[in-house]
């Protein structure tokens, strides 16, 4: 790490990810190390005495722990300075085999060179006793390529011990994202953790949606014969069952898969890009010549960065236009405002703290808020009641409920095409392409509820997102639920509310207050 490159963490943030880091005790240039960790993930830093450069996190998973060292050691220790190093390494590494730990990893630039970890390798004093120290405590290194790459030498110096090495699934190296004459080592383990997996979502293009089509086949369509004999939550579903067929036939649409880890610049032509380098890079280690290719992965390597860069500016480039639009809504104003200071796509719930144990489990915590925000809707059981005779301070009573065809197409024109629609994948822009076509359905099952007070258990059923509201982001009683509904319900509900205000409001049943 660079400690004159940032001198606060804000000008190296990486969304979604948390920053610990260790600079160099004089800020200088060269060494230093930090680490970078999701914010779902549980992480404790634990104090290191007498190396300067270095980090020691343990790592909650699923109830059990794992330990993660990363060290630098500069090239030009003393002889003196190094047996120091070697006595802290070792006193670290003995603590660590003591721990009842799931894995314990080693890792950094050590600058120091074994055949024993890659063939082609010189051996040097740092190395020999570097790999018998780990040894001695069970620790076997991955790595086993270049990691450091000048014109005319090669060197594996980037490295990393693990004392668990039947836990590796993929270990190795990666080129360098700039041009660094490091590259990059990764290892993948099999933890059995459940992470956020690439979702597939249904994406429509209603620019080419053909409304008149759309609008009249869902007149066309006998929605007394649909609904005969049928109970209010069949009519629901059958009702948005047949929206969605007809969209489907007239509007252009695909399924692309999300990954909510990536940025939102990320696009197939940067992805295909990464992997043409990948590719030569992986060749030309494995055929020795990556001195031959060194230039053309360097190129291909600011061709990226490039790319990057462009496709990131347009991306701020387009949200700088909607933000100086006037036409855009205020939710739309701030949610974008909050995008240019490190807002995230999606809430991020990071591991709740329950009972003094880290709960990192995705389903484990879906249950947890469930189960928390269910609670807090029980009634209170109490002695009160209602009393027998109230008395009335008028005559008139609501005796009906009116659902007429143009209170609902007023409804369907008033609504905004920027707010959430719920589980039933039916939009809000699709409501607005169908128009006038929805209102024969829709006042069909709205007066079959009236009629048997019920309501469509299609239209309970709810999205729920915890949304923090101040404090320890862990704890879990410092989030509240948003509920997101079929919109179809909020339509009836507010007709049922107009027809009620209207009531109090003229009767005056409704103080100032």
């Amino acid at each position: 790490m660079d400690s004159t490159i940032a001198s606060d963490d804000k000008n190296i943030t990486i969304n979604g990810y948390n920053l610990i880091r260790a600079d160099h005790p004089l800020n200088i240039k060269r060494g230093g190390v930090a680490i970078y960790y999701k914010e779902n993930i549980a992480i404790r830093t634990i104090d290191v005495p007498g190396i300067s450069e270095c980090l020691l996190c343990e790592i909650d998973i699923e109830n059990k722990k794992g330990y993660l060292l990363v060290v630098y050691r500069s090239p030009s220790q003393s002889d003196d300075d190094f047996e120091a190093f070697l006595l802290q390494l070792e006193n670290v590494l003995s603590n660590l085999i003591h721990q009842k730990s799931l894995f314990n990893i080693v890792l950094g630039d050590f600058n120091a060179r074994s055949s024993a970890w890659w063939s082609n390798d010189i051996t040097n004093n740092e190395g020999t006793q570097i790999e018998c120290l780990t040894s001695l405590y069970g620790f076997e290194q991955m790595i086993s390529e270049p990691t450091h790459m000048i014109q005319n030498s090669s060197s594996c110096i980037d490295l990393m011990f693990i004392n668990q090495p039947h836990l590796v699934i993929e270990s190795g190296v990666h080129p360098s994202l700039h041009k660094c004459h490091h590259q990059i080592i990764f290892c993948k383990l099999n933890l059995k953790i459940h992470y956020p997996k690439p979702y597939q979502r249904l994406v429509w293009n209603f620019k080419k949606a053909d409304k008149d089509l759309i609008q009249n086949s869902l007149r066309l369509i006998n929605w007394e014969n649909l609904f005969l004999n049928k109970n209010v939550h069949q009519q629901a579903k059958i009702f948005a069952d047949t929206i969605l067929n007809i969209f489907s036939n007239f509007v252009p649409n695909k399924t692309i898969t999300i990954n909510d880890s990536d940025p939102p610049w990320m696009d197939e032509d940067i992805r295909n890009k990464i992997n043409e380098k990948n590719e030569l890079y992986k060749k030309s280690s494995y055929n020795n010549n990556y001195h031959r290719n060194s230039l053309k992965i360097q190129r291909m390597t600011t061709e990226i960065s490039d790319l990057i860069i462009t496709k990131k500016d347009e991306y701020y480039s387009r949200l700088s236009k909607r933000l100086s639009d006037p036409n855009t809504s205020a939710k739309t104003y701030w949610s974008i405002l909050k995008t240019f200071y490190n807002g995230k796509k999606v809430p991020l719930i990071p591991p709740l703290l329950i009972e003094d144990t880290f709960i990192t489990n995705i389903k484990s915590k879906a249950n947890i808020f469930n189960n928390f925000f269910s609670l807090q809707c029980n009634p209170i059981m109490n002695n009160s009641h209602i009393p027998n005779t109230v008395p009335y301070l008028l005559n008139e009573r609501i005796d009906s409920i009116e659902i007429s065809n143009n209170d609902i197409i007023k409804i369907i024109r008033d609504l905004n095409v920027n707010k959430a629609h719920g589980h039933d994948n039916i939009s809000i822009r699709m409501i607005k392409i169908s128009d006038e076509a929805l209102v024969k359905p829709l006042s069909l099952i709205f007066i079959n509820c009236l009629n048997t007070g019920t309501f469509p258990n299609v239209w309970k059923k709810s999205n729920v997102i915890p949304i923090h509201k101040k404090n320890d982001k862990q704890d879990i009683r410092n989030y509240r639920p948003v509920s997101l509904l079929p919109i179809f319900g909020k339509i009836y509900e507010k007709i049922i509310f107009n027809s009620i205000f209207k009531f109090l409001e003229l009767h005056n049943l409704l103080r100032e207050n």
